[in-house]
């Protein structure tokens, strides 16, 4: 009977992997120009997510594990939880502001919340699958800063 038992076990076990997914959420600069990210929360940059990208340079905002292997990428935006913007700023020179509510504007150069450029928006990412198997899936979730960001930030 135990070893029926311990048979079973071993057959159950594998059958029943845990599915998982995950996320990852970066930005990244394509750019020959240093951004800076300039995270401000009522008016005041919170420092604690002020971020230096060198050219070609990429920034983890997060990574997600989900239970259960997911369709699209599962993306909880904590970076940007709470901010009212965020500035971009280019070689310490151009800014460009991207606004992360529909209540807050800008009389600077600015991307309004619904627009598809902004940084806060999900639809500015591209998504593509990093790698997948029968139990798991990892996604890639990226923003990427352009030579044409900078240009229009110029502007």
């Amino acid at each position: 009977m135990k070893q029926y038992l311990a048979f079973l076990i071993i057959i159950l076990s594998y059958g029943c992997a845990e599915k998982q997914s995950t996320s990852k959420v970066s930005i990244f600069n394509s750019t020959l120009h240093k951004v800076t990210l300039a995270p401000y929360i009522n008016g005041i940059v919170d420092s604690s997510k002020y971020k230096i990208l060198q050219p070609n340079e990429s920034f983890s905002v997060e990574t997600n594990y989900q239970r259960g292997k997911t369709k699209i990428p599962v993306v909880f935006w904590n970076y940007f939880k709470n901010l009212d913007s965020l500035v971009v700023i280019w070689d310490e020179t151009y800014h460009m502001t991207h606004m992360l509510s529909d209540t807050f504007y800008s009389s600077n150069n600015f991307i309004q919340f619904a627009e598809n450029r902004n940084i806060g928006l999900s639809t500015s990412y591209v998504n593509s699958i990093k790698s997948e198997s029968k139990h798991s899936i990892e996604w890639s979730v990226i923003n990427t800063l352009t030579e044409q960001d900078y240009l229009d930030a110029k502007n």
